[in-house]
């Protein structure tokens, strides 16, 4: 059923096929490929999204697109890793807030230019010691504030 609807004119239905706990593989593999961007955002932050959908999406010309990727938390590390090198700050601070990431790259972007890319980097509960230990070093109260309620 969610197969023939993934292929409506109306971009609300195909929106809502992705975002369908049920939706299968080939569905969103399908859908990956849709000219709404909302379709290709849901399908971006579907839990089941296979690995080669998350890889295409990551290169989507679409920041939002982009950033449900990061977002996602089974986004493959390779993605994760392009993904901490986004020209979008936006992007940049979900590969920082996802728990998935990986260290090395918390730790990178715990030095990214933006406030807000670091600010996620303190947050994230799995951002490695080198990365807190950098980010104790800031003069800004928004991340000394967030370092101290985690006891940093």
């Amino acid at each position: 059923m969610l197969i023939g609807l993934a292929s409506d004119e109306d971009e609300g239905v195909r929106e809502a096929v992705a975002n369908h706990p049920s939706a299968s593989k080939e569905v969103l593999i399908q859908l990956a490929d849709d000219q709404d961007v909302r379709v290709r955002q849901a399908v971006a932050s579907h839990p089941n999204a296979p690995e080669e959908v998350l890889i295409k999406l990551a290169d989507d010309r679409v920041s939002s697109v982009r950033a449900a990727v990061a977002r996602n938390e089974n986004a493959p590390a390779k993605v994760l890793i392009q993904l901490a090198g986004d020209q979008d700050s936006w992007v940049r601070e979900k590969v920082a807030s996802n728990s998935n990431t990986p260290a090395e790259v918390l730790i990178q972007l715990a030095g990214d230019p933006k406030l807000s890319v670091r600010l996620c980097v303190a947050c994230n509960r799995s951002a490695p010691a080198k990365a807190l230990i950098r980010l104790s070093r800031e003069q800004d109260w928004r991340i000394q504030y967030v370092l101290t309620q985690r006891g940093i």
